[in-house]
Order: C-alpha cells, then sequence, then structure tokens
C-alpha cells in the first residue's frame, strides 16, 4: 500500500485511542451511539468495516474479546492506516482521548 501522509493511523477496536483493546471500548461505542458522545475515532469503532458504526460493531468487538469471534480487520492488532477506502474520520492519534469520551463512558454508567 503507499504510503499517504493525509492518513489516520489507528487500531481498528480502540474506540478509546489509549492503545489497549478492551470492554471500555465497547462501552464507549455505545455511549457513541445512543447517548450522543464525541467519538475521537470513529473510523476505530468501525469494527466489521462496513463504514459505518452501529450495534453490529459493538457486537463484533465484544464477540471478539470474550466468546472467540473473529479479530477484527486490518489496522488490527497494530497502529496503521486502513487499507480499506472509507469515508469516516479519525480526529486524534491512538493514545489522545478526549474529555467527551471519558464523560460519555460516565454517562453510560450512571
Amino acid at each position: 500500500m503507499p504510503y499517504d501522509h493525509e492518513a489516520p493511523w489507528f487500531v481498528r477496536g480502540d474506540v478509546s485511542g489509549d492503545g489497549r483493546i478492551g470492554l471500555a471500548d465497547a462501552l464507549l461505542l455505545l455511549a457513541h451511539l445512543f447517548a450522543g458522545s464525541e467519538a475521537a475515532c470513529p473510523l476505530a469503532g468501525d469494527v466489521n468495516d462496513d463504514e459505518a458504526l452501529s450495534l453490529e460493531d459493538v457486537i463484533g468487538l465484544l464477540g471478539y474479546l470474550f466468546a472467540g469471534g473473529l479479530p477484527p480487520p486490518p489496522p488490527f492488532p497494530n497502529v496503521d492506516v486502513d487499507p480499506t477506502p472509507g469515508g469516516l474520520p479519525c480526529g486524534k492519534p491512538p493514545g489522545q482521548k478526549s474529555k467527551a469520551i471519558d464523560s460519555g463512558i460516565d454517562t453510560m454508567l450512571e
């Protein structure tokens, strides 16, 4: 794949951008979908790579984490650019989650 300096670097499934994939990422994706919280990198939440965020992404992530489901497609498990074209944004580099994401998970847990 040719180098694209404009393409965002991310790990598919790492919705929080903290470098780890876990239950918190699924909760953040749910908060984005149903509580309107900001997702710093919606592209990372597109676990099934269909260029849309939906419950299918949450189910796929939870299936991978807890039920032996298929891993997300690349870029996974390492940070890289998305090998498939698409239009979902990714506004922050990995490791720089926003306060809006943290408040979204707090809202979900209330």
